[in-house]
């Protein structure tokens, strides 16, 4: 393997694993926002309870 070829499977490891972390914090931040808008008057916003 030459050294380019390294560079663009590296460039191309961090870009995959990127959009994994990604997608995964939407996910988690979809369920979030979902279990908080089932419990309305328990939402608290930067320490302000709405």
């Amino acid at each position: 393997m030459t050294r380019e070829e390294w560079k663009q499977a590296c460039r191309k490891n961090v870009f995959g694993r990127f959009r994994f972390y990604l997608i995964a914090v939407g996910i988690a931040v979809l369920i979030a926002v979902l279990a908080v808008m089932r419990r309305p008057g328990q939402i608290i916003v930067m320490g302000w309870q709405v």
